[in-house]
């Protein structure tokens, strides 16, 4: 079997769940992820081959 290639994304978008209000709100939309945001570790993280956009949501 070949490995698959990894394609990195071209562009990355966080958003911040609430956990009391349970809701979501925007971070951060570009093409590279800000230091700030590294150290949370995701809670769900979404890869968009097609489109080459990854997607993650964490916990401020």
């Amino acid at each position: 079997m070949i490995p698959l290639a990894k394609t990195t994304p071209k562009e990355y978008v966080i958003y911040n769940y609430d956990i009391r209000q349970q809701s979501l709100s925007f971070l951060y939309r570009g093409d590279k992820i800000p230091v700030q945001y590294c150290e949370y570790k995701p809670l769900w993280r979404l890869r968009d081959k097609d489109r080459q956009i990854e997607t993650t949501i964490i916990s401020v």
